[in-house]
């Protein structure tokens, strides 16, 4: 259980808004939520608050991963994954929950697994340690698109297919959207391109018309989802923004007008740059990817486009859960952010792109109390994130700094 009134003191605190640090400063926390944030001296702290000393410590919002999957993989091998047992995929995904709530990642989004209601269930009862999640269920896919694993029947597909729902046409599409919302959706995912993993080219091409996204953006928002959209290339980018889409994945190849649409329409960028240099290894694909992903980053950031940090980490061995996501918030830093815009794009970001920023991602009053503490300054050095020994959710403490 939460301590009822605690207070937590450290040498500097970041409120994840990108405001400058304050020195010397506190968090009164009651009943899992923050009452007040300021400096130490003028906190005035009840006399029967529980105290924690950090010291030397930078304290900052929890951290958020806003593309994650739980359906980890005992193969690289996309053929040999695909007919693992879904248990077994599902309890290398607890054990990553777990890791994740460790590492300082309080909240995530999880971007499609069929399982993953169940994940989040647990964790929200208190069985199964690990961060608040959002999950969209199965991942809406065209026939033959990413990720349909087209080596296998197409009937087995559609009824073992741990990630996919396959549909086409506006009726199917629909119809899948309001499955998934019966099956406890928290958002709706679909598929708008191809990606690195897949047989079929990226740059240029796009999954869907322009009026089957519209049906499942439709169906989403008229139940008050939100819609994400997987989208590499430029059309795909554009066809889901036109759409509605609050959220695009990837967009690895996105060009000018995708960047402009994402700019003028508030639409949030999650570039998932750490699966993409994960990949070099594995997919052909990557390499060249990679070099332009960082440019379509920078050019976004210069646009003024919303960025949210999210790895895509979970689904392989190579991306295990864990302290590896903090690999996104070091590759944003190389492709022009400043720390500070990442530390916001990890805190704030990730949950203006869960639709929760009313309730996490910046230190203030009403919010949840979802603190994290690092020894280093991540201001002066990103990889200070991985230094991180200080972990509450909800006002309860998960790891105690040393």
């Amino acid at each position: 259980m939460a301590n009822a009134l605690t207070v937590i003191y450290a040498d500097r605190l970041l409120d994840g808004k990108g405001t400058p640090a304050v020195e010397k400063a506190g968090v009164l926390v009651e009943n899992g939520k923050i009452v007040r944030v300021g400096p130490r001296a003028a906190l005035q702290a009840p006399p029967d608050a529980a105290v924690i000393e950090l010291g030397a410590r930078t304290l900052l919002p929890g951290l958020i991963d806003a593309h994650v999957h739980f359906y980890t993989a005992g193969v690289d091998n996309v053929q040999l994954r695909a007919i693992e047992p879904v248990t077994r995929k599902t309890i290398r995904g607890v054990v990553g929950a777990a890791e994740l709530l460790e590492t300082g990642y309080t909240s995530v989004r999880d971007m499609g697994y069929a399982e993953s209601i169940y994940i989040k269930q647990a964790i929200e009862e208190g069985e199964i340690p690990g961060p608040r999640m959002i999950t969209p269920g199965r991942i809406i896919v065209q026939t033959g698109g990413s990720p349909d694993p087209y080596w296998l029947p197409l009937e087995f597909v559609r009824q073992f297919d741990y990630r996919c729902r396959i549909a086409d046409g506006v009726d199917g599409i629909r119809q899948a959207a309001r499955e998934q919302i019966r099956n406890g959706a928290d958002f709706i995912k679909v598929m708008t391109s191809s990606g690195l993993a897949d047989r079929l080219p990226i740059p240029g091409s796009y999954h869907y018309t322009l009026e089957e996204l519209q049906a499942v953006a439709e169906e989403a928002h008229k139940v008050g989802l939100r819609l994400a959209a997987h989208a590499v290339s430029g059309p795909a980018i554009l066809n889901a923004v036109k759409a509605g889409a609050q959220t695009i994945e990837h967009g690895h190849y996105a060009d000018d007008a995708a960047l402009d649409a994402m700019a003028e329409n508030g639409v949030i960028f999650v570039p998932t740059l750490a699966v993409v240099r994960a990949f070099l290894n594995l997919s052909a694909k990557a390499e060249a990817a990679f070099a332009n992903a960082l440019q379509v980053v920078r050019k976004a950031r210069e646009r003024g486009v919303r960025i949210a940090a999210g790895s895509d980490f979970g689904g392989l061995p190579v991306t295990r859960l864990g302290k590896g996501n903090l690999q996104e918030c070091e590759l944003l830093v190389e492709a022009g952010l400043s720390p500070a815009e990442v530390i916001e794009a990890t805190t704030r970001g990730g949950a203006e792109a869960m639709g929760r920023a009313s309730e996490i991602g910046t230190l203030e009053s009403g919010k949840l109390a979802d603190l994290v503490a690092t020894p280093s300054d991540p201001l002066a050095n990103i990889s200070g994130l991985r230094e991180i020994d200080f972990v509450m959710k909800g006002g309860k403490v998960i790891r105690r700094a040393n």
